[in-house]
């Protein structure tokens, strides 16, 4: 019996880099003071 999937991905290539500054807050986005937390780890 077949199983079919389906995924669906929103913005192009080469976005990540500008979506993780505007979490972190860095570079255009450092003027933001909504930030209350950031941290990172595996």
């Amino acid at each position: 019996m077949a199983t079919y999937h389906l995924s669906v991905k929103f913005g192009g290539k080469g976005q990540a880099a500008n979506h993780a500054d505007y979490i972190e807050r860095k570079e255009k986005y450092r003027d933001r003071q909504d930030l209350e937390y950031s941290a990172h780890g595996n």
